[in-house]
């Protein structure tokens, strides 16, 4: 079974942008206001939606999702098959030390240790994943503010060098990744990912931060009946 959680990816690049007070270039402001959020992250709830397109099959597949996190380590994601969330598609959950994803329709649970899985990017960069900070970001990403609408900061994300992953033969020589951040609090809103073979375009339909999420949700129990693959010993 696959470690089939996509990692996509951010970063920096400062460009001579100054906003109308001559203050520092505007684009400081946006990643000093997302870092002082991150200091101040200890949990969050959100739901959110996504839609995957891949050019070589010409196929997408849209699903919703949602994901509470507490910091430093503990993670429950599961996505669904329909708006209704009637019927659980995957699930993923860490307690901080193991790791554990359900294929629900394989009826299969991959156990790995959370070391192994700690800084991939789960769906969106920064505050949703345990190594996404834009200080640890900006040693390999560069960030660039693309442009602007109503209510959102929309940056360009894209690598400083190229980075080899499981993913190359998916993603092709190159990608560029979109980061909607809220004028209003300096969180990420919206994201999309575009490379060779796939486009993926991730909405944060609700999100509550400092939500109270008992350490139980973080234990996964497998299911009977179910396949175990472990990873370690």
């Amino acid at each position: 079974m696959k470690k089939t959680i996509v990692a996509f990816l951010f970063l920096f690049l400062a460009v001579p942008f100054l906003n109308a007070q001559g203050k520092k270039p505007l684009l400081d402001e946006i990643l000093a206001r997302i870092a002082e959020n991150e200091t101040k992250i200890k949990s969050i709830e959100l739901e959110f939606s996504q839609e995957m397109s891949f050019s070589i099959i010409n196929e997408t597949n849209t699903f919703i999702g949602q994901l509470k996190y507490k910091h430093p380590d503990k993670l429950y994601y599961q996505t669904f098959t329909s708006p209704a969330k009637d019927k659980i598609k995957q699930v993923i959950v860490s307690n901080g030390e193991k790791l554990w994803a359900y294929n629900v329709e394989a009826n299969q649970v991959l156990v790995d240790q959370w070391k192994n899985w700690k800084g991939i990017g789960y769906f969106l960069p920064g505050l949703y994943n345990p190594k996404g900070k834009v200080t640890d970001l900006n040693k390999t990403y560069k960030f660039v503010l693309d442009s602007e609408d109503e209510k959102n900061y929309i940056l360009l994300l894209t690598p400083k060098k190229k980075i080899k992953s499981m993913f190359d033969a998916q993603l092709g020589s190159s990608f560029k990744f979109y980061l909607w951040i809220s004028k209003t609090d300096y969180y990420p809103v919206k994201s999309k990912f575009i490379a060779e073979n796939i486009t993926a375009t991730t909405e944060i339909l609700s999100y509550k931060p400092g939500a109270e999420i008992p350490d139980e949700t973080f234990n996964f129990k497998i299911p009977e009946g179910a396949e175990v693959l472990r990873m370690f010993k």
